[in-house]
């Protein structure tokens, strides 16, 4: 009460005094009242992460070896038992103490958060296949937990429970990832149309029909890996069907990237109507492409087009005759060499010939000859003269060495 009038004193105070007097004092009790706010708010978020740390020390270990029983050592056969024994194992883990009224426990969504971590490492680490992981998922409830993550408005929460579907291989829950591969939200959308691509088995690739916009290097890798998978599963379709109609090039580049990966010939048909497209760089990785599958009825045309291409699609064409190694090309990319100026450009050149057979070594070191040749020659003028040497032949010196060795860095 005396508190309370004296807020009350200050008050009528405070009204004698000037107007920026008065901000000076609010402003000053606002500060206190935040900084009193945040003081208490930093209190109890260290205390929930210490219970939570804690939980996670003694209670992870055990929730781990529970699993792999479950999973590797038939322990327990309803979900019943398996649901009574995470509870049991849980509450193990946390502090028994007396206190008034309700006792303060970690939130249970961070125990399903634990067992979804724990589940996943499992997966991912064991040489050992398992067909019980449904029996956790269901004595758990994880596809329903996972489910109600969708109703919060965070996108990080809707992308991370994506995730989890994905990586637990709940296939059961594509119908609901399939809604999430036309969301609004890019992360929310890419993280979806991978999943659905792992978990479905129903045209899981209808996605790549729609896709817009450029992927992110992240996606490619994370798209590849699970290509991969699939590859080694239930297998992949021809790529060369969205090659040859998307109009989404960074979808394009990509799947010329996975055809040439996946050695995917029955594509090279489509893969050739891409040398003339406008785009520098799906011309270019349309090129390497080529190269990589093999096409050797392509090389003629690839030399013929090559002083008439930009750097990228130059460069590309090198390297994709490199990779045929036909035997037909030394000549060509001797060419190639004496004509290009570019440091960087006659580096490639240089490696391809060291590495195009036995007669690529040959003109290579003819080649290095005439280059010593001349550095000597130059070195000595410069000497005479009292001048520094050309950078240049300096940096072709290096170049060469460069070819025969990585580890010597040309520049």
């Amino acid at each position: 009460m005396e508190f309370i009038n004296w807020l009350y004193s200050l008050q009528f105070k405070m009204k004698a005094y000037p107007l920026v007097i008065q901000i000076s004092i609010a402003f000053i009790f606002m500060s206190l009242f935040m900084s009193l706010f945040f003081l208490v708010y930093l209190t109890l978020l260290r205390r929930v992460y210490a219970i939570r740390e804690r939980l996670e020390d003694k209670v992870a270990p055990k929730i781990h070896e529970l699993f792999e029983k479950i999973l590797f050592e038939d322990y327990l056969d309803t979900e019943d038992e398996v649901r009574k024994e995470f509870e049991k194992t849980v509450n193990k883990g946390k502090r028994k103490k007396k206190v008034v009224g309700k006792k303060k426990q970690v939130s249970n969504s961070y125990e399903m958060d634990l067992a979804i971590d724990t589940l996943i490492r499992i997966k991912s680490n064991s040489f050992e296949e398992s067909k019980r992981y449904p029996l956790i998922f269901n004595a758990l409830q994880l596809e329903k937990y996972l489910n109600s993550k969708f109703n919060f408005t965070s996108s990080g929460t809707k992308k991370k429970a994506i995730e989890y579907f994905s990586d637990l291989g709940m296939s059961n829950s594509d119908a609901t990832i399939l809604t999430y591969t036309y969301s609004s939200n890019e992360e929310v959308q890419t993280e979806a149309r991978l999943s659905y691509l792992n978990l479905s088995k129903n045209d899981p690739y209808r996605f790549f029909d729609e896709l817009k916009g450029d992927m992110t290097k992240w996606s490619q890798v994370k798209l590849m890996n699970l290509l991969i998978e699939q590859s080694n599963t239930v297998g992949l379709p021809n790529f060369g069907k969205w090659i040859g109609y998307s109009n989404n090039d960074s979808l394009v580049i990509f799947l010329l990237k996975a055809a040439a990966y996946f050695n995917q010939r029955k594509a090279i048909e489509v893969i050739r109507t891409k040398i003339k497209d406008e785009n520098h760089e799906l011309r270019a990785e349309a090129i390497l492409a080529l190269g990589k599958l093999g096409d050797l009825e392509f090389e003629d045309e690839l030399k013929r087009i090559y002083f008439n291409e930009p750097d990228i699609c130059q460069e590309a064409i090198i390297k994709a005759i490199g990779f045929l190694a036909s035997g037909k090309s030394v000549t060509f990319l001797k060419s190639c060499f004496d004509e290009n100026k570019d440091l960087d450009a006659q580096k490639n050149i240089a490696l391809v010939i060291y590495d195009y057979g036995e007669e690529g070594k040959k003109i290579f070191m003819e080649m290095k000859r005439e280059m010593q040749e001349e550095y000597e020659k130059e070195k000595k003028e410069s000497k005479e003269n009292n001048e520094f040497m050309d950078v240049g032949i300096i940096y072709k010196d290096l170049l060469f060495k460069h070819a025969e060795n990585d580890l010597i860095l040309y520049k």
